[in-house]
């Protein structure tokens, strides 16, 4: 199965498209087989050009299964793919395609500066660390991703916080220009919420 998604402009490391897909095949099947691939191509129009992939392979936990999608073509995109086990013998695919970066957070959308962080946000055990977390206008936040698994943390309305992938290790940092009460959830785990609050 080939989730096609189109590509538009964005700055390094920020997410650029998502496709989210229903697989007619079992989890098991599609990780049992060396015949599938998941294949981004660069529109409906340039199918035949992919411009990042990768394969369902690696350890799955409790039915899921997270996989790096790589560029292709010198296409400037890689990716994530986040495969669930719906229990039924169908799969959902969730394919986030974003520009090259280290995923440490360029400033694009408002509210974004390099402001120096007023409060550090950890990552780990698949939650937000402090949550909620409340600053004051032209204040900060730096998301650290402490957990193996990528994690994002894209607001609700995703002109006010987009960070993009994050992988373990990786920082972004991100400052709220008015006030407000911002929530915000993990793209890959969208179980996973927080909430900042800006005074």
């Amino acid at each position: 199965a080939s989730p096609a998604a189109s590509p538009v402009a964005g700055s390094a490391g920020d997410v650029v498209a998502e496709s989210t897909t229903e697989v007619d095949a079992s989890f098991e099947e599609l990780l049992a087989s060396e015949e599938y691939a998941i294949n981004v191509h660069e529109s409906a129009e340039n199918i035949g050009n992919y411009i990042a992939c990768g394969n369902p392979t690696g350890p799955a936990t409790d039915g899921e299964l997270h996989i790096d999608l790589e560029e292709l073509n010198d296409s400037g995109y890689t990716g994530q793919a986040h495969l669930v086990d719906n229990g039924d013998g169908t799969t959902t695919v969730t394919v986030t395609l974003m520009t090259m970066g280290t995923g440490a957070g360029t400033p694009a959308a408002s509210g974004q500066s390099d402001t120096a962080a007023a409060v550090e946000v950890e990552i780990k055990d698949f939650a937000y660390n402090p949550d909620p977390v409340t600053i004051k206008v032209g204040e900060s936040v730096t998301w650290t991703n402490q957990d193996s698994a990528p994690h994002t943390a894209t607001g609700q309305d995703r002109e006010v916080l987009q960070s993009g992938n994050l992988d373990q290790g990786q920082s972004y940092t991100q400052a709220f220009d008015t006030a407000g009460t911002y929530e915000y959830f993990c793209y890959f785990h969208p179980d996973m919420k927080g909430v900042v609050t800006v005074e």
